[in-house]
């Protein structure tokens, strides 16, 4: 989707009025979470990206539908507080 969105997108949404917009659910990747992340201003490594895809995965199954842009931001920083505690 995020390579190549016209394989996925019979017309771009810019041309009706709407913006690209991508969902995290259970079938998501590492790429869009690391998009996700990068948008709210994260740089996270890679084995936080895991965490948080696990989280979203979990979440997305559980609820079976896809999550939020503020419940991901919500397990983004549970998931980079745990790491920062540690530290």
């Amino acid at each position: 989707m995020l390579e190549n969105p016209t394989t996925y997108e019979p017309y771009p949404p810019e041309l009706v009025g709407r913006e690209r917009s991508l969902l995290l659910g259970k079938l998501s990747g590492t790429h869009a979470v690391v998009h996700k992340l990068h948008a709210l201003g994260y740089n996270a490594p890679r084995e936080n990206v895991t965490e948080v895809l696990t989280a979203v995965k979990e979440m997305s199954e559980k609820r079976r539908s896809a999550l939020s842009d503020s419940e991901f931001a919500e397990i983004a920083q549970q998931v980079l507080k745990k790491r920062r505690d540690k530290s």
